[in-house]
């Protein structure tokens, strides 16, 4: 069950439960993943997630992605490798181009290949997320 603080047409606060499959997809995978991330945060642990974004509000994932970031909530140097398609990371306000990896899969022979933002020549000032939804670093679908 989750609580939800709500008000009523007398502005009392009520609590109110709901239980976790009815709440969104999204917020189930909080839950399921949140145990997890503060294990790596307290121990130093490295958290491996294959799209950690599925369902999740992108604020919700900056968020995350900041808490591993951020000296304060992690002392211990944990470090988080996660996939995702949310291309609102691709900033070096949030992340250094050394934490930016990209990845190509070839239409001829299915093969995948990682490659790093450090590649690239890129200015300082560059729109990162821009350049790379233009194609500018490869790695963006092939849909026709």
């Amino acid at each position: 069950m989750t609580n939800h603080a709500i008000s009523g047409e007398d502005e009392k606060k009520r609590n109110y439960q709901l239980p976790l499959l009815s709440e969104s997809k999204g917020t189930q995978n909080l839950f399921l993943l949140s145990p997890w991330i503060k294990k790596a945060l307290d121990n130093g642990y490295v958290f491996c997630v294959d799209e950690l974004d599925s369902s999740m509000h992108p604020a919700l994932l900056l968020y995350i992605v900041e808490l591993f970031n951020s000296p304060e909530t992690n002392p211990n140097g944990a470090q988080l490798i996660m996939t995702t398609h949310t291309t609102d990371l691709l900033t070096t306000s949030l992340m250094r181009r050394d934490q930016i990896l990209f990845v190509e899969k070839s239409n001829d022979t299915g093969v995948s290949e990682l490659y790093s933002l450090n590649d690239f020549p890129v200015r300082t000032r560059e729109d990162i997320r821009k350049a790379y939804l233009a194609g500018r670093f490869g790695a963006v679908p092939n849909i026709l």
